[in-house]
């Protein structure tokens, strides 16, 4: 007997919104897969209880509106983006996701959906990087790409775990040492002290779902590592646009004034001091207006974050991820002085960055425009298997 009637309004629901989001488009294949599962579900007789069948239909509701609703060429030309720098840092291992698709939103991001599962054991998933603004080719700035090398760094962290090997043996030293500090503290200040090394604790330990301190600055590893000073330049440009409250305590994020002081540490362990000047004044002065408050004093570990870059480093270092170094940047200078076209790739958004720092504004723009049309007309959408 199929499924009863109770859910059978719930589970033609989902596969409307199946249908009419991802039929006749460039993603179907995935459509064609939830739509085989709602027809398992249809189908059933009872080995599949309503508890589970509503979870699945709850999971693809999930995903499609997680998937990219829009197919301008934008989206085309994210998507070769993504494709070429993680077919690049795949030369090695397949250390990617087969499946990266790009949606368009209000800012970076990073999200695995995993394929809606009765029993749990989902094995197969759609990794979805965020970006900036909608799916209009005048919505691109090549200045703000170097962004996707951080989101994807995330990728590559969830399908490896080197760095939470690394980092989490010396964060076990790190709170063994806090914790015997505090051993004299009675009354208010034990239970006061006890709170703040355990909060310390949660925010710096690495986690599966990367929302922790010391992933986020791998992610910016990765990209410093990929993208040298187009980076940094990048990272400028958001706290300018942003203006984020420097001491912020977060979470999932450092605040900006700890993330700034590592990102300047590990660029001046990839020979990228001479790119640093605005960004260590900015540190600077946050360093003498930093808050006095004992939990951020805590928090504000440097061990910890001179740990998390050297980790992070050693992430990049293992995966032997393609770095960029002073001279395949001045290669790449040498190619925009020359007026040569780039592919799609790391090369490209380092390329945008020599321009932009070599020519008046208009030639940039100029130049932009050339490139992004030239790519986009170029460009197939092709999913690696």
């Amino acid at each position: 007997m199929p499924r009863r009637n109770q859910i059978s309004s719930e589970i033609s629901s989902v596969k409307k919104l199946i249908t009419r989001q991802l039929s006749d488009s460039p993603i179907n294949p995935i459509g064609d897969k939830l739509l085989e599962l709602i027809a398992v579900l249809e189908a059933d007789e009872g080995a599949i209880t309503d508890s589970q069948a509503r979870k699945v239909l709850k999971d693809a509701h999930v995903m499609v509106n997680s998937l990219p609703k829009s197919f301008e060429p934008r989206f085309y030309f994210d998507s070769a983006m993504i494709s070429s720098i993680a077919e690049d840092w795949s030369e090695h291992s397949q250390w990617l996701s087969g499946m990266i698709l790009p949606n368009h939103r209000n800012e970076w991001g990073h999200l695995t959906v995993p394929m809606p599962c009765w029993d749990g054991s989902a094995a197969h998933s759609v990794d979805v990087i965020l970006l900036p603004g909608d799916d209009d080719l005048s919505d691109i700035d090549l200045l703000e790409y170097p962004w996707i090398t951080h989101e994807l760094g995330h990728n590559l962290h969830f399908r490896n775990e080197h760095f939470i090997d690394l980092f989490q043996a010396k964060l076990d030293k790190r709170i063994g040492e806090l914790r015997s500090l505090a051993v004299a503290d009675r009354g208010a200040a034990k239970q006061r002290s006890s709170e703040t090394v355990d909060f310390f604790d949660s925010v710096w330990r690495p986690s599966r779902d990367h929302s922790n301190w010391s992933h986020e600055i791998a992610m910016d590893v990765v990209a410093l590592w990929t993208c040298g000073p187009a980076f940094i330049a990048s990272y400028e440009d958001n706290l300018d646009r942003n203006a984020p409250d420097p001491f912020l305590i977060d979470g999932n994020h450092p605040p900006y004034h700890l993330r700034t002081l590592a990102l300047v540490d590990a660029a001046s362990r990839l020979d990228w001091s001479d790119y640093l000047s605005p960004l260590t004044a900015r540190a600077n002065d946050w360093n003498m207006s930093a808050p006095d408050a004992f939990e951020y004093a805590v928090l504000h570990d440097d061990e910890m974050l001179i740990t998390a870059v050297t980790c992070g480093l050693s992430f990049c270092n293992a995966l032997k991820l393609p770095r960029l170094d002073p001279v395949r940047m001045r290669e790449i200078r040498n190619s925009v002085a020359q007026g040569k076209s780039f592919e799609f790739g790391t090369s490209l958004l380092v390329g945008a960055w020599a321009a932009n720092q070599s020519m008046k504004e208009s030639d940039y723009d100029n130049w932009h425009a050339r490139m992004t049309q030239e790519l986009a007309d170029s460009v197939t959408l092709e999913f690696r298997q």
